[in-house]
């Protein structure tokens, strides 16, 4: 490049376009090291201009993907909120979600003895196969009831308690869906953390049985306020 560099202005200089300048070595030299500098500095600026195109054409896309969720989740929600049923009705249907999710008195039993066996329900054996089929049952049950408790129209009376059991199914669904990962392999870890799922099951389970009383204590205070009759379930 640099001897090419040198041809083409000793070729200028020989024909006549500078010929009142003294061409040296020491000149060429002074004169490729700025036709460098200013090549590399505009080279430079370039691939900067290149980069923050990309980035701003990047983040546009993000915030375009991200006001259509938004305005997706308004307008279903407002589909939803348009679809107003009375408080009653909205109850009945309510109730029927919890009781297809519900564990019955025996299946809470069961599950409050395998989950609290720790090691023996990773052991294969009965406790691990009875283990296994009960957490697939729940597993099933709370991923139908998020589904009905999105689909039941959000009345305003009742929105606070439809948000609230509709978090502690996901929260059961999602804790039940990690006891079945750790059943496969007791050293799997969370995606989002890159930590070990056991390690956080007890407090998890704590916490769901506290949303659990939480959200109870709210539908029997919302039952009285509107004069619906108690949990038949």
């Amino acid at each position: 490049m640099k001897q090419f560099f040198y041809h083409v202005v000793y070729d200028f200089h020989t024909k006549g376009f500078n010929k009142f300048s003294r061409l040296t070595a020491k000149n060429l030299d002074i004169m490729y090291n700025t036709w460098t500098y200013i090549n590399w500095e505009i080279l430079m600026r370039l691939l900067r201009n290149w980069l923050i195109l990309i980035v701003s054409i990047a983040i546009t896309q993000f915030q375009m993907h991200a006001y259509a969720q938004k305005h997706d989740y308004i307008v279903q929600a407002n589909a939803k909120s348009a679809n107003k049923i009375s408080v009653p009705e909205w109850f009945n249907r309510y109730d029927k979600i919890r009781y297809q999710a519900q564990m019955s008195p025996s299946e809470r039993q069961k599950a409050d003895v395998l989950l609290a066996g720790g090691a023996s329900m990773l052991v294969p054996g009965d406790k691990k196969a009875a283990s296994c089929d009960l957490l697939s049952k729940l597993v099933l049950r709370y991923k139908t009831a998020i589904i009905s408790l999105n689909a039941l129209p959000r009345n305003p009376e009742t929105l606070q308690l439809h948000k609230g059991y509709y978090q502690y199914f996901l929260n059961a669904y999602q804790l039940f869906s990690d006891y079945l990962k750790v059943q496969d392999n007791l050293l799997a870890v969370d995606s989002n953390t890159g930590q070990p799922i056991a390690t956080g099951l007890i407090q998890r389970k704590s916490n769901l049985e506290s949303l659990e009383r939480s959200v109870k204590d709210l539908d029997r205070n919302m039952r009285l306020q509107f004069g619906i009759s108690s949990y038949p379930y």
